[in-house]
């Protein structure tokens, strides 16, 4: 009985200390760990880090506008573009800047600088947007178009396009639409159950974009 009694007591007093272990199973501390205060500052960190971006692609833009050998200083860069965009939104006659700048420096920047870089941009941001969305479909941040042959596909499109001379909307279909093959060729090989299906899109893409390389340089 006495025996019984203190094994009772041992399990009573278990039982209570349990809850507050710190590795006990099941146990949630109350506090909030450091890497738990960080991920909840993560959303604010990438906020700041997009419009530090954002702001720095604008100020590049505005001085690779004003580069070249008709130099334009980029304030004035900034104040023809402001005083266009007035214009165009009819909100000139409510704020108007005072005109500071030639007529031959906003005809070298609207017509000529300013095209380019928005050409630019959407170029450079249909490439980083690809590149992203390859590595997040494949979880693997080793994967561009270039490794998986997307962008010999596409070459290979537009060489055949331009060898028929079917003219520049027909190189662009063709690029994207052989561009679009290889992916599928590529993903195909991951279908084989041979190895890691990541493994196998790579080295399937490594084969696909020397194929179409080798194509290429034979048309």
């Amino acid at each position: 009985v006495e025996q019984t009694q203190v094994d009772a007591a041992a399990q009573t007093q278990t039982d209570t200390l349990a809850p507050d272990a710190p590795n006990a199973p099941g146990h949630t501390t109350a506090y909030n760990s450091p890497q738990t205060s960080q991920t909840a500052t993560s959303p604010w960190k990438r906020n700041l880090t997009l419009v530090a971006m954002l702001i720095a692609t604008c100020a590049i833009a505005v001085v690779a506008m004003g580069l070249g050998r008709f130099g334009v200083p980029p304030n004035e860069v900034a104040r023809i573009l402001v005083a266009r965009a007035l214009e165009l939104t009819h909100l000139d006659a409510i704020a108007s800047l005072r005109q500071t700048w030639t007529a031959e420096e906003t005809t070298v920047v609207l017509n000529i600088r300013l095209p380019r870089v928005l050409l630019a941009l959407v170029a450079g941001g249909g490439l980083a947007v690809s590149g992203a969305g390859l590595q997040a479909l494949f979880r693997n941040p080793l994967v561009s178009p270039d490794i998986i042959g997307v962008s010999s596909g596409a070459a290979f499109g537009g060489v055949i396009a331009i060898a028929l001379s079917l003219g520049s909307v027909a190189v662009l279909g063709g690029s994207f639409l052989f561009g679009v093959v290889a992916v599928l060729i590529v993903l195909l090989f991951g279908q084989v159950r041979a190895g890691s299906p990541v493994l196998m899109i790579i080295l399937g893409g490594i084969v696909i974009a020397s194929f179409f390389s080798a194509l290429v340089s034979l048309v």
